[in-house]
């Protein structure tokens, strides 16, 4: 379903299962997101120039802009 909004503790656990070396098909099983999205997450994440941890420390209405 495009342009549904994923709540920030889905994509949390997306960054903390990526940052433990999951893989993108068994965390999209796993949060039950598409795989799509979860390449899309973790592209945008290597454009970041905050670390994972950083990222998780980021209260979740600063995180959504």
């Amino acid at each position: 379903m495009a342009g549904v909004i994923t709540d920030m503790s889905k994509i949390k656990q997306v960054l903390i299962m990526h940052k433990n070396g999951i893989s993108n098909r068994q965390i999209a099983k796993a949060v039950d997101l598409n795989k799509c999205t979860v390449n899309e997450y973790i592209r945008k994440l290597s454009r970041e120039p905050l670390t994972i941890d950083e990222l998780l420390n980021i209260p979740d209405p600063e995180l959504e802009r």
